[in-house]
């Protein structure tokens, strides 16, 4: 069984593109509760990311205190209290879990049930929760996200780094010459603006006016609807737009830079495919490690106002050639090695 939980995309993503690879049941954890505390978990996760982050900052690291989280995790043992009666009834072999969310409610199942716990960690830094002792083997982005399980003691030879779970459009990428004779779009370099679903792009008017010429623009503006129609009324025949994007890596194919907040979804799918990042906002707690991270590999830079922005892709259009030839991170989808991994717990169980 796959789980989830619907805090943002990213998590629900990752476990669907396992889902239609292993063709197994996938459940988001919070439909395990009354629909006005699903409800109402997902509103205070949105509104407080979107707009209170100092806020969510102390959540995020307040969290990592043991004393609060046993108090937390006992009242969410009685909101999801039905969580547990599915596991009683399906009895899985193998959970697959995608966000650290559900962990602590497997843990008092495993041994009642017998149960094996694959997490595939979907940040590029390891908050504690994700540490618990019920997860029999980790898979993870990078070295560093193995070495922060390692000092919140998980044994090392539960962990493997190098792996994330990526859609199948990222593993048969199309030609770019097709997608750029889809859209009209002429030999330029293409810069994609990836908002999230509220669509919020600071001083986006400024940035357009100096970059038209010089680049190929695709923008996904989420909900924007004023956002939208101002991209509307530029009447740019070298700028598409579109609330959202099902194929994503289409655009991807012929991106050079991606202008986008640093979700560990697009993250993964934007280092896999070799992209460089310009941030222009982030949620504090995750994605600003994220954000971080990329920052000290050279690959990403965060800016704060037109100057700024405009500095950072003139440093990416003149190191573009250097630093696509010595990408320095390198990710592999974990499908190849997922099915090798549930036999061999299943073996262990056996035995």
């Amino acid at each position: 069984m796959l789980i989830y939980a619907s805090f943002g995309e990213g998590h629900k993503r990752c476990a669907y593109s396992l889902k239609d690879y292993l063709n197994t049941p996938c459940v988001d954890l919070l439909d395990f509760s009354y629909p006005f505390v699903k409800k109402l978990y997902i509103f205070l996760y949105l509104s407080v990311t979107e707009r209170l982050p100092l806020f969510w900052n102390f959540i995020y690291y307040s969290t990592q205190s043991k004393h609060l989280l046993f108090v937390v995790n006992k009242i969410q043992e009685f909101l999801f209290f039905p969580f547990f009666e599915y596991l009683r009834k399906t009895r899985p072999k193998v959970i697959i879990a995608t966000h650290f969310f559900p962990l602590s409610f497997i843990a008092k199942m495993k041994e009642e049930l017998g149960i094996k716990v694959i997490t595939v960690v979907t940040d590029i830094r390891t908050h504690p929760l994700w540490a618990n002792d019920c997860v029999d083997k980790y898979f993870v982005a990078h070295e560093e996200t193995k070495n922060d399980l390692i000092r919140l003691n998980i044994d090392k030879t539960k962990i493997t780094s190098g792996y994330v779970s990526l859609r199948q459009g990222f593993l048969n990428m199309p030609n770019p010459a097709s997608i750029k004779e889809k859209f009209s779009l002429d030999e330029k370099p293409v810069i994609l603006f990836m908002s999230s679903l509220r669509g919020n792009f600071p001083y986006v008017d400024e940035i357009i006016s100096e970059i038209k010429d010089r680049f190929n623009i695709l923008f996904i503006y989420g909900k924007n609807l004023k956002l939208k129609e101002y991209l509307e009324n530029l009447k740019l025949s070298n700028l598409k737009f579109f609330s959202s994007y099902e194929e994503i890596w289409e655009l991807f194919s012929i991106t050079s830079i991606l202008v986008t907040k640093p979700g560990g979804l697009t993250i993964f799918e934007g280092i896999y495919t070799k992209k460089l990042f310009i941030f222009v906002r982030y949620i504090p707690g995750q994605e600003k490690e994220n954000m971080d991270f990329l920052k000290k590999y050279g690959i990403g830079k965060f800016v704060l106002n037109k100057p700024d922005f405009l500095n950072a892709l003139n440093y990416f259009s003149e190191k573009k050639e250097e630093l696509l030839s010595n990408y320095p991170i390198n990710l592999s989808d974990i499908k190849p090695v997922i099915n090798e991994t549930i036999n061999s717990l299943l073996a262990d169980t056996k035995k």
